[in-house]
């Protein structure tokens, strides 16, 4: 039987049918498909985080207290890489630091650290995080009461690890049963954001256009989702012969509140484009256009841009600004002032 780790516990709250096929892979010998460039883009910037990390560490006062693969029961301040094993489950901790808190080991015990490559913290990251703390609770006695998530610039995020067993279990006990049924209980595919970063992404969409799924839809959520199949309507074909034409009102609403994705699927049904009013476009003798790029995962714009036109003799006149570069120029003035 094969163990159930961090990764099949972090893939469950993205996507139970991930962690599933994930699990699946594992129990018949045979390699899962290779994760998606971006993925991998990701790995790659989590390891860098790693590193500079654990150089920081080493440079400290307490760099003759780092072990690699190191017992929990000697006690050093840092431990890197260390393997959990309770019964099924396993996982694998990156880094964990000592704390002045009695457990089993003693008068100190272990609270995990954790890498991301994104500047900001996601779902499974966090459910890692739990998984950590949940295996580390079992081993020393005692839950850790907080963990970090240490992302790109070695920024930490702190997470209360407190309740860890319960945010792991519906993923323990899914895992389980799984097992038991010799994995012929397969969820069925639900298509959602992140099957465009998922390695199982080719094959949950093409089951998913052959079943004709509701999930195939753009803005199906799952709450809307469920809603439907309560109806009995299970395919796009279905949903298609719903959507009944509303009057037309006196005051209509804007056309961004309008979106009906019962009227999608008769599109997709149909092959038409529908509209529900003819657009109208306001024109102004002075025109503003706005453009701002920036990294969004980083919060960070560097680039903001605005267009004026004047109608009335077709002038346009530019302006933009790069922040990152003023910023520097900024920094430099202060430097040498």
């Amino acid at each position: 039987m094969p163990h159930i780790d961090e990764k099949v516990v972090s893939a469950y709250f993205l996507c139970p049918r991930k962690a599933f096929l994930l699990l699946r892979h594992r129990a018949t010998d045979s390699e899962p498909p290779p994760l998606t460039e971006y993925a991998q883009i990701l790995d790659a910037a989590a390891n860098q985080t790693r590193e500079h990390y654990l150089q920081k560490l080493k440079t400290t006062a307490e760099r003759d207290h780092f072990l690699v693969n190191g017992p929990l029961d000697d006690g050093e301040a840092f431990l890197v890489d260390v393997v959990i094993e309770v019964d099924d489950l396993r996982v694998t901790c990156p880094l964990l630091r000592k704390v002045q808190r009695t457990s089993d080991l003693g008068r100190y015990s272990y609270e995990p650290i954790l890498f991301a490559g994104t500047n900001s913290v996601s779902t499974d990251q966090v459910s890692t995080l739990h998984y950590i703390a949940h295996l580390l609770g079992k081993r020393q006695g005692v839950l850790p009461k907080t963990g970090v998530v240490i992302t790109p610039e070695t920024k930490p995020h702190k997470a209360n690890l407190l309740r860890s067993q319960e945010s792991v279990q519906p993923a323990l006990d899914a895992a389980r049963g799984w097992t038991a049924q010799s994995y012929g209980n397969e969820p069925t595919v639900t298509l959602n954001k992140h099957c465009s970063m998922c390695q199982f992404h080719a094959d949950c969409e093409g089951k998913a256009t052959e079943a004709d799924d509701l999930s195939l839809l753009h803005r199906m959520t799952p709450k809307l989702l469920h809603r439907y199949q309560r109806k009995g309507i299970f395919t796009i074909n279905q949903l298609s012969y719903v959507f009944r034409p509303r009057k037309n009102r006196k005051t209509p609403r804007h056309a961004t509140s309008q979106f009906n994705v019962e009227l999608q699927a008769l599109a997709i049904r149909t092959g038409k484009i529908y509209l529900h009013e003819t657009p109208k476009i306001l024109r102004s003798p002075v025109e503003l256009f706005l453009d701002i790029e920036g990294v969004p995962d980083r919060k960070f714009y560097y680039l903001i841009g605005i267009l004026v036109v004047a109608q009335q003799d077709s002038r346009q006149h530019s302006l933009w600004v790069e922040i990152f570069r003023a910023t520097e120029n900024r920094r430099k003035d202060v430097r040498e002032g």
